[in-house]
């Protein structure tokens, strides 16, 4: 008789148990159909990724800069949510690589590019902290500029130019992260995003010389992609009223 009062005291604190952990799961839950809108800040590092060692990197001649974002997420369930972002990034000159050039003239040079992903991301937990791994893909427009005034203008050894690129290009992505559920229906994310940006057609800039009449060719993109990495904290609000108490 008393294997069986042992038995159901086990057997009724197992089911209160996995009742526990089912409301924690229900109430840590990112919700299916649930649509997050998430602003986003963060840094954005060059890298050499895709450059040989004798080649010119996208990191020689630009430095750490901010990114922001945009994301918008539908869950398709608890742990697949597919959406899309929208980034803008910003990186000033490395002033080692361009510090020649700015001895000999008024220099400027920022790079700039706004993207338009489309992301797919897999959550490894339902549980207040959540793991996730995401892919995407999308549109690049890279909106770089240099400014060279040189100090002998007027000159045959004026080798001023100015330009400013427009280039749409494809590029994918691949991201790790983490997820944390900060309020009812708002998360707090922080991920590490690779950008791969594939070789950039390379532009020719032709100018020519008013005085000499001599043309000179700038190519427009030495470094020939911009593959970068970015460090981004989100917040996620949830555009539905339906969550779990």
């Amino acid at each position: 008789m008393y294997r069986y009062v042992l038995l159901t005291f086990v057997t009724l604190f197992w089911a209160l148990s996995a009742q526990g952990v089912n409301r924690s799961i229900k109430k840590n839950s990112l919700g299916e159909r649930q649509i997050y809108v998430a602003p986003k800040l963060g840094i954005s590092i060059p890298t050499r990724i895709g450059r040989g060692s004798d080649e010119v990197s996208f990191a020689d001649v630009a430095s750490t800069g901010f990114s922001t974002g945009l994301d918008v997420m539908c869950m398709q369930g608890p742990f697949l949510g597919v959406g899309a972002e929208l980034s803008y990034n910003t990186h000033p000159y490395k002033e080692q690589y361009w510090d020649n050039l700015a001895m000999r003239g008024a220099f400027d040079a920022k790079y700039k590019s706004f993207s338009a992903l489309a992301l797919g991301r897999l959550f490894m937990s339902e549980q207040r902290l959540k793991p996730f791994a995401g892919v995407g893909a999308g549109a690049y427009l890279v909106k770089n500029s240099l400014d060279f005034q040189s100090k002998w203008q007027g000159t045959s050894q004026d080798e001023s130019v100015s330009y400013t690129t427009n280039i749409v290009t494809v590029a994918i992505a691949g991201e790790l992260g983490l997820m944390y559920k900060a309020g009812t229906g708002t998360f707090v994310s922080l991920c590490v995003r690779l950008n791969a940006v594939p070789r950039l057609k390379e532009e020719v800039n032709i100018t020519q010389d008013p005085y000499t009449f001599i043309e000179r060719v700038v190519v427009l993109n030495p470094h020939g992609n911009e593959n970068n990495i970015e460090i981004k904290l989100g917040v996620h609000f949830g555009l539905r009223a339906r969550y779990r108490k």
